[in-house]
């Protein structure tokens, strides 16, 4: 039953690391998008009124 339960206990302990590394990165690529935006806006607004 330990041997088992060792098996059982494996995956979700890795599931458990995927999600947070997976919303780590969820969570970057947001960030990054925010930032580009804010970079792209100004000089699309530039252009639009030049």
């Amino acid at each position: 039953m330990k041997s088992n339960w060792s098996q059982v206990q494996r995956p979700s302990q890795l599931e458990n690391s995927l999600v947070t590394a997976s919303m780590e990165i969820k969570a970057m690529k947001e960030s990054n998008d925010v930032e580009s935006k804010a970079g792209e806006s100004p000089s699309k607004v530039t252009e639009k009124t030049d």
